[in-house]
């Protein structure tokens, strides 16, 4: 970045080029801040919503700890019983020459199967997740795996207020910075890095250009609740947009 100043260019254009340090929202926040020559509040403002979303990240994270360990914990206690508990009781089985019901034969036969072919099952399990991670990364992967996630009760849940919150903090620093709503939009909507609101935020930005408000643009998002969307409207009554999208990002966060 000193080089690329010491060239000529500006703080937010030698930003630009470290896309894997700066989010997308800093060069365009930078910008603003030269042309009104207030650096100090900008910079402010930039700093508040990193500290904002490293808050919220950490949230997710620790809400996430709980649903792991009992993931984990139940697949090393099934993985157990399978490969040490079953062979035991198979035995005891075998001496009494005892009549299995098919429910039990089908437990031996795969307790049967992954003692004897664990090296298989290895290889296939990562197999499995490689071939998951590649088609993840695919658009429409990634687009499968969002809808997906959405759909899942609790984490669903999670992972929509986790969007509302980024939407609604990112677009209220930036509108607050005069930056302008198309613009805006656009760069939270790589923000945001999630298929189906990013084609919510697409679409808005359409039928803004074609004149409709903000909050008409987002009417029958499966993102933003029906609340989130009545509160921006009412800050486009009152010409308070940015404070209430601040307001909206500390009700989700």
């Amino acid at each position: 970045m000193q080089a690329n100043i010491t060239e000529g260019a500006s703080l937010s254009e030698a930003m630009k080029k470290h896309p894997d340090v700066f989010p997308s929202q800093f060069p365009s926040l930078v910008a603003v801040g030269e042309k009104t020559g207030d650096y100090e509040a900008t910079l402010t403002r930039l700093a508040e919503l990193e500290e904002k979303s490293s808050e919220l990240k950490a949230k997710v994270q620790v809400a996430m700890v709980y649903p792991f360990i009992m993931g984990s914990l139940s697949i090393f206690v099934t993985i157990f019983l399978l490969t040490v508990v079953i062979p035991q009781i198979q035995e005891l089985f075998l001496q009494f020459d005892a009549k299995l019901p098919l429910i039990t034969r089908i437990v031996i036969g795969v307790s049967d199967i992954l003692i004897g072919f664990w090296w298989l099952l290895l290889a296939l399990g990562f197999g499995a997740v490689a071939s998951f991670i590649y088609y993840k990364n695919t658009p429409k992967g990634k687009r499968n795996w969002d809808e997906f996630v959405l759909k899942i009760p609790i984490l669903g849940s999670l992972a929509r207020k986790v969007l509302v919150s980024s939407f609604a903090r990112n677009i209220g620093i930036l509108l607050s910075n005069r930056v302008p709503l198309i613009t805006t939009l656009t760069i939270v909507e790589k923000i945001v890095n999630h298929s189906i609101f990013g084609e919510e935020i697409k679409n808005a930005v359409e039928r803004i250009k074609e004149g409709e408000k903000l909050s008409a643009s987002f009417s029958g998002s499966v993102i933003l609740p029906q609340m989130v969307v009545g509160m921006i409207a009412a800050g486009e009554v009152s010409d308070r947009v940015p404070e209430m999208m601040n307001k909206l990002a500390d009700i989700y966060d």
